[in-house]
């Protein structure tokens, strides 16, 4: 599971996933790293970003604790960071396309705001990437 976790009803998925996994079967998942979010160049310019992002997305001891709650016998997570450039242009792109869902949480007025102020203050790159977190559990 690739960024799906904060998009379906964990306790229930992972249930079904520890019953349907043969024993010794596993359940890998990427989820971001929510430890990170502060952190993210976007949320000086869209405040609300930090705390859409924050109720979406479960930290490590949450992910690990309802992992273990599903029935998963051995679970282990680790960190890792995958940092990038982006060019000004890039950035800008992603922005004006709304790469990201959580765009669709921020309020109209805020992000045509965000948007105004990133045109006059953005530099010439931007540094964008992913911090993560990896989660193998086992039955």
């Amino acid at each position: 599971m690739v960024l799906m976790a904060h998009l379906i009803d964990r306790p229930r998925s992972f249930s079904e996933g520890a019953r349907v996994l043969e024993p010794g079967g596993r359940l890998v998942l990427a989820s971001f790293d929510p430890s990170a979010f502060g952190r993210y160049w976007l949320n000086e310019f869209f405040p609300s970003m930090l705390a859409a992002d924050l109720a979406r997305f479960p930290a490590q001891a949450q992910l690990e604790g309802e992992l273990r709650a599903a029935g998963f016998v051995e679970v282990h997570l680790n960190r890792f960071a995958a940092p990038r450039e982006l060019t000004r242009h890039e950035a800008l792109e992603r922005i004006r396309t709304r790469v990201s869902a959580t765009f669709d949480l921020v309020p109209e007025e805020e992000y045509l705001a965000g948007l105004e102020k990133v045109e006059h203050e953005l530099g010439a790159c931007v540094t964008d990437g992913y911090e993560m977190l990896l989660a193998v559990a086992s039955t």
